[in-house]
């Protein structure tokens, strides 16, 4: 039985990471208006988008990473 190894592709993994900064860099940026006229505290905000929004999503997608994709079709 031949044995394989997952490579990673880092072309890839470099576009999903910038996406993922520019994404919370964009939504930061839309929350400070926000935040001015609210007067909450932007650091609850702010960890709130990183630990659940990132947080999660990079959870999931690893979890997702593992899963053939010949499976879903």
């Amino acid at each position: 039985m031949a044995t394989t190894s997952k490579s990673i592709d880092k072309p890839f993994l470099l576009s999903i990471i910038s996406l993922m900064v520019a994404g919370f860099l964009i939504f930061s940026s839309a929350s400070l208006g926000l935040l001015a006229r609210t007067q909450d505290i932007f650091k609850s905000v702010t960890f709130n988008q990183l630990g659940f929004g990132l947080g999660l999503g990079t959870v999931a997608m690893i979890i997702v990473s593992f899963i053939n994709y010949r499976h879903l079709i």
